[in-house]
C-alpha cells in the first residue's frame, strides 16, 4: 500500500507525460486487490499520456494478465486504426468487456466502420447489467478521445443510413461533443431505456432547451410534458431545473404559460417555473388603478342614479 501511496508525490506533467505513476498505481493496486475493473479503468486512461517514446509495442496481448496493465493499454490505444488488431481481439472473445471499453475509446472512426458486424455481434451477446457498466465507465474514459467534428460528421451519415445499432450508436455517442449526442440519442434512439441504460435525463434536457429556444412553438411543449411524464423520477433531477438567472432570457407566451400554469406538476420545474413569471409580468403590465377602473365602470354614475 505504501508503494500506491508513494505517487501521489509525482507532479501533474508526470501524470500527462508519462506511463511511470499509472504502472506503480495499477500494478499494486492488481497485487493488492486482483483484476478489477475500476484498476482497468485506470488504465484505460493512462493509455492516453502524451509521450512519443512510450509505445510499448511487444506489449499486444492486451488480454495477457502476465503483463504489465498500463503497457497494455498503452499498446492498443496506438493501434487504434489497426483494423486487424481490434478484429482479432473482438472475436478472440477473451474478456471481451475489457475490450470493448479499450476499443470503443480509442478506436479511429474508420476501423469502428470496418468491424462493425463483428462488433454488434458481441454488443448483442452482452447482458444489460455489463451493458450498462460499459456505458458509464466510457463516459469516464472519453474524457480525452472525443471525436471532432469531422468525425462526428462522418457518423452521422452513417447513423442516417442505419448502419448501426441503437446499442452501439448509444455507446459510441460517448465520444461526441455533448450538445451533438443529445441530438442523436433524442433523434435515433427509441424509447427512454437501451438494455437497461436509462436516456430519459438526457432526452428530458435536450426537450427542453429546444423548447425554451423556440417557446412559441406548442408542439414543443407537449412534447416536453409527454416526456417528461415518461420519464424516471431518477432523472428528475435538479439538473434540469436550472437557476432562474441562467434562463432569464428566456420567455414563455402569456397563453402557452396559462396552459402550462393550469397544471404545473405535469411540466418541468424550469418550464412551470418560467411560465409563473410569465404570468406574473402580464399581469404587473395589466394592473389598473381603483380610479381608472371605477371611471371605466362608472360606478360613481351609478352610485348618482341610485341616489
Amino acid at each position: 500500500m505504501d508503494r500506491i501511496f508513494s505517487v501521489l508525490d509525482f507532479e501533474m506533467e508526470m501524470w500527462k507525460n508519462s506511463l511511470e505513476p499509472w504502472i506503480i498505481l495499477t500494478e499494486n493496486a492488481r497485487h493488492s486487490f486482483g483484476e478489477k475493473w475500476q484498476i482497468k479503468k485506470v488504465a484505460v486512461i493512462a493509455a492516453g499520456i502524451r509521450s512519443k517514446v512510450e509505445t510499448y509495442d511487444s506489449f499486444d496481448k492486451l488480454n495477457d494478465h502476465s503483463l504489465e496493465l498500463c503497457k497494455r493499454t498503452r499498446c492498443a490505444r496506438l493501434k487504434s486504426g489497426n483494423v486487424t488488431y481490434w478484429r482479432n481481439l473482438i472475436m478472440n472473445n477473451e474478456d471481451i468487456l475489457f475490450t470493448l471499453l479499450n476499443f470503443l475509446t480509442w478506436a479511429t472512426p474508420r476501423t469502428i466502420f470496418e468491424i462493425n458486424e463483428e462488433l454488434e455481434e458481441k454488443l448483442n451477446d452482452l447482458k444489460d447489467e455489463d451493458f450498462g457498466t460499459l456505458y458509464n465507465t466510457l463516459r469516464e474514459t472519453t474524457k480525452r478521445s472525443r471525436f471532432t467534428k469531422s468525425q462526428m460528421a462522418m457518423f452521422e451519415k452513417k447513423i442516417q443510413t442505419n448502419k448501426f445499432s441503437q446499442k452501439l450508436i448509444v455507446l459510441i455517442s460517448q465520444r461526441f461533443a455533448r450538445d451533438f449526442k443529445s441530438v442523436i440519442i433524442y433523434n435515433k434512439i427509441e424509447g427512454e431505456i437501451i438494455n437497461g441504460v436509462d436516456l430519459s435525463e438526457m432526452k428530458l434536457e435536450f426537450i427542453i432547451q429546444k423548447y425554451l429556444d423556440n417557446p412559441e412553438d406548442e408542439k414543443l411543449l407537449e412534447n416536453v410534458k409527454t416526456l417528461y411524464a415518461s420519464s424516471t423520477e431518477a432523472s428528475r433531477t435538479d439538473q434540469f431545473y436550472y437557476r432562474r438567472a441562467r434562463h432569464s432570457r428566456f420567455k414563455i407566451p402569456y397563453e402557452s404559460a396559462k396552459k402550462i400554469m393550469e397544471s404545473p406538476i405535469e411540466y418541468p420545474r424550469i418550464i412551470s417555473s418560467l411560465a409563473e413569471t410569465s404570468c406574473r409580468h402580464f399581469a404587473n403590465l395589466n394592473i389598473k388603478e381603483v380610479s381608472q377602473i371605477a371611471k371605466e365602470e362608472k360606478w360613481f354614475e351609478k352610485a348618482s342614479s341610485l341616489a
